[in-house]
């Protein structure tokens, strides 16, 4: 069966350049992209002018490197920088997933708002239960979202509810595993360390283990936060760094993704390079907890591999688009106030980042994050807003970013299936 889709068509291509048909079609034949191109070049190629229906612009599906789906309840809820908010609003609102039917509820909302907001791949901290995780799972499978996610695990230093042993989480991954890592179903298992200091050494052994015996995706956070660091540092004396205990554990590699990354010596961000490790940039969250700006530009020139995340609940919405225009526009103020930040990012950058970028950081450039043929559809198609009068590639892409409020997701497409349909 194939689905036409006519109207304005915008792809990056590659080294973040970007390319687009303003009267274009795109031929969705099964769970891959078989044409786009110029309705011209469509007429000529079928034999027949594109079918009457609503002009679209469309974009490929969106990227989430880093959110919290326990956290989806009170996003934007809360003040103060990361350690206390996280004691007074983020422990009790993930202790409420010991009941696995709200997982399920909350769950079914989360995954119906990213898709909403053209997101089709999101990688996803869990909740810290098991069955709540086995709850979510079973949502998002229903939601046809593309998924990487993982049971939160910790074990020391957050509230009892949140902590179990080592050894029985390290049995609870890997039942999950067992269940849910169906890489051909598009959902797949992400092994998830909160973060160093709520992790001891025996559980962040067992989790490294675990990856590597299944070849499985690593999420966790990294330099967000001042205090944070100086705690790590009293946990682990031995270490050099924050990064040299995920390094000594054995947790970075190609397959991590770490969230944040704002405040990152020399030295961790060589290693991060060198183990080609992913920063999951969160520009609102970093704003929302006061935690600092991460320099998007220098990591970039230093060939770092970066990609975008909502980080919800800090992150206050599930919009990717919201969050590449807070990424430009915290560059620009970082490299008012920093010497050292030489240039900004620019809306074409920052767009990149939330699609082919994001595919890249999960090593799916040539499947995903960019609508070109024998790709797999992930697609979002907006109404054209009639107000605007577009000329260039230049002029449109700045208005995705700084006027995406007036656009309206109409239909969201994963692997070639209709997952979310709105209202013009």
């Amino acid at each position: 069966m194939r689905t036409v889709l006519w109207g304005i068509i915008v792809t990056p291509a590659s080294n973040f350049q970007w390319q687009w048909w303003q009267d274009g079609v795109c031929v969705v034949h099964g769970e891959t992209i078989e044409f786009v191109g110029e309705a011209a070049a469509y007429q000529q190629r079928y034999g027949q002018p594109p079918p009457e229906q609503p002009r679209f612009l469309m974009l490929p599906g969106f990227v989430d490197l880093h959110t919290h789906l326990p956290q989806y309840p009170v996003r934007g809820m809360g003040e103060g920088t990361l350690l206390e908010w996280l004691e007074k609003w983020i422990f009790p609102a993930e202790a409420a997933f010991q009941d696995a039917a709200y997982a399920y509820e909350v769950a079914k909302a989360f995954f119906q708002d990213l898709l909403a907001h053209g997101t089709t791949a999101a990688v996803v901290f869990g909740p810290p239960y098991e069955a709540a995780t086995d709850a979510a799972f079973t949502a998002a499978k229903e939601a046809g979202i593309r998924l990487w996610m993982g049971m939160a695990v910790m074990d020391r230093s957050v509230p009892e509810a949140l902590r179990r042993s080592p050894e029985i989480l390290e049995m609870e991954m890997q039942r999950l595993v067992q269940r849910w890592h169906r890489p051909e179903e598009r959902i797949q298992y992400a092994i998830t360390p909160r973060f160093a200091p709520s992790c001891s050494p025996p559980l962040l052994h067992r989790c490294a283990a675990l990856a590597n015996r299944w070849e499985l995706m690593v999420q966790t956070h990294l330099a967000e936060n001042q205090a944070e660091i100086a705690w790590v540092a009293e946990l682990f004396p031995d270490q050099p760094h924050y990064t040299g205990v995920y390094h000594h554990f054995g947790l970075l590699h190609s397959r991590t993704i770490l969230a944040h990354c704002i405040h990152l010596s020399p030295a961790e961000q060589a290693i991060i390079r060198q183990k080609e490790a992913v920063i999951a940039h969160c520009p609102t969250s970093n704003r929302f907890l006061q935690s600092g700006i991460m320099p998007l530009r220098r990591y970039l020139d230093q060939q770092l591999r970066v990609g975008l995340g909502t980080d919800v609940a800090a992150g206050y919405q599930t919009a990717l688009l919201y969050e590449a225009r807070e990424a430009v526009e915290q560059s620009k103020t970082l490299a008012l106030c920093d010497p050292d930040e030489k240039g900004t990012v620019d809306p074409a950058t920052a767009l990149w980042l939330a699609t082919r970028g994001g595919a890249a950081a999960l090593s799916m450039e040539h499947r995903i994050g960019a609508i070109e043929p024998e790709f797999e559809a992930d697609i979002v198609c907006f109404a054209f807003p009639s107000q605007w009068q577009v000329q260039s590639l230049p002029h449109l892409l700045p208005l995705l970013l700084y006027r995406y409020e007036e656009l309206t997701v109409t239909k969201v497409y994963v692997a070639g299936q209709l997952r979310y349909s709105g209202t013009p």
